[in-house]
């Protein structure tokens, strides 16, 4: 969900922050899974794709905390 720095071949609308709002970007993503589930109830996701930018950068513990919500 963050790059550390612009790749020249990217072509998506983006700023590189100093400081990453993990926790933000945790507590949005977590709002709009609420809001998709409550338009489409599953009882269970069997994929999650999480790419775009260097995943890597969003700290393990907000990962643990979305996979957890």
């Amino acid at each position: 969900p963050y790059c550390s720095r612009r790749c020249d071949y990217c072509d998506f609308t983006l700023t590189t922050p100093r400081q990453i709002p993990a926790a933000r970007y945790t507590e949005a993503l977590l709002a709009e899974l609420e809001l998709r589930l409550a338009a489409h109830p599953v009882s269970a996701l069997r994929t999650l794709y999480v790419g775009g930018g260097t995943p890597s950068l969003w700290p393990a513990p907000e990962l643990a905390r979305f996979l957890e919500g």
